[in-house]
């Protein structure tokens, strides 16, 4: 199973590029009654998660609240449009520095997340969603971030560095495209995971 093989792999890393699909779709995911019920998780969410917008959601009127909830599904909606489709990438095991072209995508359930090296040898990385423990920019851990990682980025690339955490397995260091790329990841790998553990 993905969970167990994974959890023999030594942790890679992620250099992705993402291809913008002007095309329109159907809602890949549906915020149903959940969200509503869940909305004290999400302004937590909302309060964690540093957003342009906002600095401190406890200071947001109710209409604040309500619209940058709309402005967050939208950002979710935006970022499944293109992971579902896969987004190319480059992995990067830390403990050898080995770079490999990979794909890093979510299924249509937004429930799984996957890592998929274009060497046929190679195992596929694949956890699910609620397993997630913790995304977060190299800013909010650097402790975290593994060594040879640290020593093996520059200053612009670190700016661009999405670190995620799993509950079972090593963790995974995504470089994204920009640095508002990396926090439009960190910010839906929370709000997946809050909707993945919750159901």
């Amino acid at each position: 199973r993905g969970s167990l093989t994974a959890r023999l792999h030594p942790m890679w890393c992620c250099d992705c590029s993402h291809e913008e699909d002007d095309k329109p779709q159907q809602n890949a995911y549906n915020y149903g009654p959940g969200m509503e019920r869940r909305s004290d998780e999400l302004s937590s969410l909302l309060t964690s998660t540093q957003t342009p917008r906002y600095g401190d959601v406890t200071a947001m009127s109710s209409s604040e609240k309500l619209h940058e909830k709309a402005r967050l599904q939208e950002l979710v909606k935006g970022f499944a449009k293109r992971a579902v489709h896969g987004v190319a990438c480059h992995l990067v095991d830390v403990a050898t520095g080995r770079v490999v072209p990979a794909t890093f995508e979510v299924d249509r359930q937004l429930k799984r997340l996957r890592v998929v090296p274009k060497d046929p040898d190679m195992p596929v990385f694949s956890n699910s969603i609620s397993r997630v423990r913790e995304a977060f920019s190299i800013e909010a851990g650097e402790s975290a971030v593994p060594p040879a990682v640290r020593g093996a980025l520059v200053e612009e690339q670190r700016r661009r560095l999405v670190l995620i955490s799993f509950e079972d397995m090593p963790m995974v260091c995504i470089l994204e495209a920009s640095a508002a790329e990396r926090d439009r990841l960190v910010t839906c790998m929370k709000i997946l995971r809050l909707y993945a553990q919750t159901g």
